[in-house]
């Protein structure tokens, strides 16, 4: 067994650009092997049923797919630790994590950072999701050759300034098409601006802001889809791990039923702690509001009113949107 098997067991389980390094932060005899699972789907769904309005679901969430790859890891470790002299617990999957795995999949050279602050993988840009595990190097055959052949490399801070952003050249297309101007400078976010961050938060949004929000739920995926190493990617992995309709109708979220929304959402990607539920409504209700339809007033109405501020101040403003265009 070779660091050369490990990378082309993660190739044949569906990662791309799969890379082995050895990164300080993770102790000593680490390795960490790391690879990108391409979701592929990037078409926007049209909103064009006007007599029932729906919203939107960011491609990246539309399965599952941060556990699907953890899947297609544990395959992989449980095929290593009958190769090699290791158990389970000697190994650690993440996807998702609180690991900053954006450096340290460009760190790997797993792929580049693009000025959007996502990394950009080969064959299939920023369309993907990274993931990897860590190993003990002492099982390895050759393990003292590795020290020399994988160096120790750090992960500095201003890694995504002092990359220079290879794979973008010239290209400021994501900066330009933000409609929010989230991205202030090459591969710097302001998250107060930047809707995907802001459909996980519970707080108010700035009207300036939802005017731009459009009929999403949750995700963002505009400085993505201008993105031309995003034109010809790879097909994305077949999964069918928390499938959920990518337009759902907004009345599921415009209830006061939390346990109606949760069945929706349930083993999809936003059924996450980190996402609350109100978020999801507050979401929702931007989403009626820029649809300015009468039809929808009955769901906005019972908000105006609601304890919670956030919620109660974006129905108001939904509510005006809505009826300023009533005859």
């Amino acid at each position: 067994m070779t660091i050369g098997t490990v990378l082309s067991l993660l190739a044949a389980h569906g990662f791309l650009s799969p890379k082995a390094a050895r990164l300080d932060f993770l102790g000593a005899g680490k390795l960490v092997f790391m690879g990108a699972m391409p979701y592929g789907e990037h078409e926007y769904i049209k909103h064009i049923d006007s007599s029932h309005p729906r919203g939107w679901i960011a491609p990246f969430a539309r399965r599952n797919y941060y556990h699907a790859a953890v899947l297609e890891m544990k395959k992989i470790i449980s095929m290593l630790c009958d190769e090699l002299p290791i158990q389970k617990r000697d190994t650690t999957i993440f996807c998702n994590s609180n690991l900053p795995e954006k450096p340290m999949a460009v760190t790997c050279g797993v792929g580049a950072y693009g000025k959007n602050s996502l990394v950009l993988v080969p064959g299939t840009g920023s369309l993907c999701i990274l993931a990897g595990f860590t190993l003990p190097v002492s099982p390895f055959p050759d393990s003292e050759k590795i020290e020399t052949q994988l160096p120790l490399l750090s992960i500095e801070e201003g890694i995504i300034v002092e990359s220079g952003f290879p794979r973008c050249g010239s290209c400021t297309a994501c900066i330009s098409a933000c409609p929010t101007d989230a991205i202030v400078t090459a591969g710097s976010i302001d998250k107060t601006r930047c809707i995907q961050h802001l459909t996980t938060c519970t707080e108010i949004i700035p009207e300036e802001i939802m005017e731009k929000w459009g009929f999403t739920i949750y995700g963002c995926q505009i400085c993505q889809d201008i993105c031309p190493e995003n034109r010809s990617t790879a097909t994305g992995f077949v999964t069918h791990e928390g499938e959920t309709d990518p337009s759902p109708p907004l009345e599921i979220f415009l209830t006061k039923k939390s346990d109606a929304i949760r069945r929706v959402i349930k083993n999809t990607v936003m059924d996450r702690t980190w996402i609350p539920l109100e978020a999801l409504t507050r979401n929702a209700l931007i989403a009626a509001g820029n649809y300015r339809q009468q039809q929808l007033l009955h769901v906005i109405e019972p908000f105006l009113t609601d304890s919670r501020g956030f919620i109660r101040e974006t129905a108001r403003w939904a509510y005006r949107k809505t009826t300023s265009t009533v005859s």
